[in-house]
């Protein structure tokens, strides 16, 4: 989304920098944070060209970790995967198969397209009389 500053729209910063602006974002404490990646793959990444503590994630990557997991509100906080590895499986094949049948609807209509396109430039070029 979008931030106004001054009279600019500026996009909005997709990396995040520092554990506490991680922990931040995430609403939750940077000891919470640092152990969700080391126990349960938070998608954090350490640039190699700064200093070794340093870390970087990004919005899309953390967003996308928790909508993957649900985070319990008890004191142990330990993520649930929503759906089993199993029907996780079972879903993507049915997407991989709807997006092939779109893929060959869209090859159908798109020589439906151009023979259209082709009908047309032909009846304009005939002379009507």
């Amino acid at each position: 989304m979008p931030v106004i500053v001054g009279s600019l729209m500026q996009p909005e910063r997709e990396i995040l920098s520092g554990w506490k602006e991680i922990a931040n974002y995430l609403g939750k404490g940077v000891r919470t944070v640092q152990r969700y990646e080391h126990d349960f793959n938070l998608p954090i990444r350490r640039p190699t060209s700064l200093s070794p503590g340093s870390v970087i994630a990004t919005k899309s990557e953390l967003n996308a970790w928790t909508l993957a997991c649900s985070i319990r509100e008890s004191s142990h906080e330990t993520p649930i995967m929503t759906v089993s590895r199993g029907a996780a499986i079972e879903e993507l094949n049915k997407s991989i198969d709807q997006m092939h049948r779109l893929r060959d609807e869209i090859r159908e209509r798109r020589v439906e397209l151009i023979f259209s396109i082709d009908r047309l430039h032909r009846s304009l070029r005939t002379p009507k009389g």
